[in-house]
């Protein structure tokens, strides 16, 4: 089976302008990002052990980029990753619904023939 194709997306919204998008990847590039230093993750301590100084590692900041109607710094919220249907799943989707419809037609149709070539029969009788 094919694998799945996940795709990242983030909501961003601006209060005092009320602007609201949500982004995919590929729309990252339409968007000015203002870089972010990572937050510290505090002061360096001295290990009793080993009696070298350690450093804690830095947290990374959420995504900000600048609000393309008034221009203040939003921060992207993450969502969830959706998967994304290729197209070519989508058009088989679509061929097995137009089957089972026509099937159903045909059905349908073929039932009503023998309806009346029974109502035929009964008639003639």
């Amino acid at each position: 089976m094919a694998e799945k194709k996940i795709q990242k997306r983030w909501l961003i919204y601006c209060e005092p302008c009320s602007f609201r998008s949500t982004i995919m990847e590929e729309e990252i590039k339409g968007f000015t990002e203002v870089p972010l230093v990572d937050t510290p993750g505090g002061h360096p301590k001295r290990n009793p052990e080993t009696k070298k100084v350690e450093t804690p590692k830095s947290l990374p900041r959420a995504k900000m980029f600048k609000c393309p109607q008034c221009g203040r710094g939003v921060i992207a919220k993450p969502l969830p990753d959706i998967y994304v249907k290729t197209i070519e799943d989508v058009e088989k989707e679509k061929l097995k619904k137009q089957d089972a419809e026509r099937k159903k037609v045909q059905e349908e149709r073929r039932i009503k023939e023998e309806e009346f070539i029974n109502e035929k029969k009964d008639r003639s009788t």
